[in-house]
């Protein structure tokens, strides 16, 4: 599974359990939830069904935004040795676009190789999924 497919699954499965929380504690999506911890309410997580599905569908532009695209072959060895083939270079389409000139990203410390950075702090939150693949890890993350 690549982390595009991981993150739509995931994304799917919180816009239905916040379908499911909805239908049984929202009233028509207007009354905010809040969180307790202690008898205290935590004001700052007071959030509304309309929040989090927004949250949701940023997410899933975000994920649409850094699709990955081709940009040739790269060699698993040195060319034309025995064993060695041509497969396809992947990068992130929306890094590439800002970057289009570097390989490396000074900033970031990351490459524009795919997934990138962007597709790899989404999937952080899901790093305890039996199908997240910790390849994906951010560096330093």
């Amino acid at each position: 599974m690549d982390i595009v497919t991981f993150l739509r699954a995931r994304l799917d499965e919180d816009t239905e359990a916040v379908a499911e929380f909805a239908a049984t504690v929202w009233d028509a999506g207007t009354e905010p939830w809040a969180i307790t911890l202690e008898g205290d309410t935590l004001p700052f997580l007071r959030i509304t069904k309309g929040r989090v599905l927004r949250e949701v569908e940023a997410k899933r532009r975000i994920v649409d935004e850094h699709a990955p695209v081709q940009q040739g072959f790269n060699w698993t060895g040195p060319h034309g040795a025995p064993g060695t083939e041509r497969v396809p270079d992947w990068r992130c389409s929306r890094c590439s676009d800002c970057f289009p000139d570097a390989d490396y990203d000074e900033d970031t410390h990351s490459s524009h190789s795919w997934p990138c950075l962007t597709l790899r702090l989404l999937a952080l939150p899901y790093a305890d999924h039996p199908d997240y693949d910790p390849a994906w890890a951010p560096p330093n993350g």
